[in-house]
């Protein structure tokens, strides 16, 4: 067992504590009321926060680190940025929370050109596999080789063997 995997309950503790803290400072009157005279530099805390920290602890504790979920991670916490800050305070850092909106838009449009990639070429890669004399095993990935390999989007999204 790693040292990460020892620490899972930490991990998911302070998770929980970004998320908490941070509802209750923006969310309640109680944190309202403790908000100093310049928020901006508690906004950026909170920037850092869910941009940076709750995305770090989120891979730690899930034990998945991959720069797709390290984007994915921090885009959603932009995207909770604009839903748990007011928008008066967040006013000094509205691109931030727009880049972050714009790359989980982006992830999405790209996970949904791979399933019409897939679904436009799987009736394809399934006759090559019924006409092959080879196994499905080997036929399978004769036929993916054969007929999705030539698209340059697969090239970039599959690594080749």
């Amino acid at each position: 067992m790693t040292c990460i995997e020892k620490a899972k309950p930490i991990w998911l503790l302070m998770l929980v504590g970004i998320f908490t803290g941070n509802f209750l400072l923006y969310q309640t009157s109680f944190g309202l009321t403790i908000m100093p005279e310049e928020t901006q530099y508690v906004v950026l805390g909170s920037l850092l926060d869910l941009v940076i920290l709750a995305p770090l602890f989120t891979m730690l504790y899930l034990n998945k680190f991959t720069l797709k979920t390290t984007i994915a991670l921090s885009a959603l916490g932009c995207v909770l940025l604009r839903f748990l800050i007011p928008s008066s305070l967040l006013e000094p850092f509205e691109t931030i929370t727009w880049i972050g909106i714009l790359a989980e838009g982006s992830i999405v449009l790209l996970e949904l050109l791979l399933i019409v990639a897939f679904v436009r070429y799987m009736p394809k890669i399934t006759a090559g596999v019924k006409q092959s004399p080879l196994p499905v095993v080997f036929s399978f990935s004769q036929a993916v080789d054969r007929y999705v390999r030539t698209i340059p989007l697969s090239k970039w999204s599959v690594p080749n063997r």
